[in-house]
């Protein structure tokens, strides 16, 4: 029986991982707060992010998103969670290690909003 779903997948760095880890990972997504604090001692490589992220910069996805409409953005670095506004500079220290970004729209604003008081995130201004 094979580990791995598929062992020739056209277009990716590594194999599938197991579906035990893919079950793993789809309930901790469903507590942010727990998925930061694993993903911050995880030791395997995600390879297809790592080569796609080689070729383009972080300032190039924030003008990217920003052309788009998106007027803000939570930055998952580090096991924090990081508030940013796409009309003002990002620290580029955000992106000295991996880091996930999660753009959103004015429509999810209260949403966000609860998220943001559920996990304590501090805004400066709003």
């Amino acid at each position: 029986m094979p580990l791995f779903r598929n062992q020739n997948k056209f277009g990716t760095l590594q194999r599938d991982l197991p579906p035990l880890k893919d079950a793993i990972d789809y309930q901790l997504t469903k507590a942010p707060s727990l998925y930061l604090f694993v993903e911050r001692f995880r030791e395997w490589v995600n390879w297809d992010k790592r080569v796609y992220l080689s070729f383009v910069r972080p300032a190039d996805l924030l003008d990217f998103a920003r052309s788009l409409g998106y007027p803000a953005a939570r930055v998952f670095s580090e096991g924090r969670v990081y508030p940013i506004r796409l009309d003002q500079a990002v620290p580029a220290s955000l992106f000295t290690t991996s880091a996930d970004i999660l753009f959103f729209a004015e429509k999810h604003r209260t949403a966000v909003e609860r998220f943001d008081r559920r996990y304590h995130v501090h805004i400066s201004s709003r």
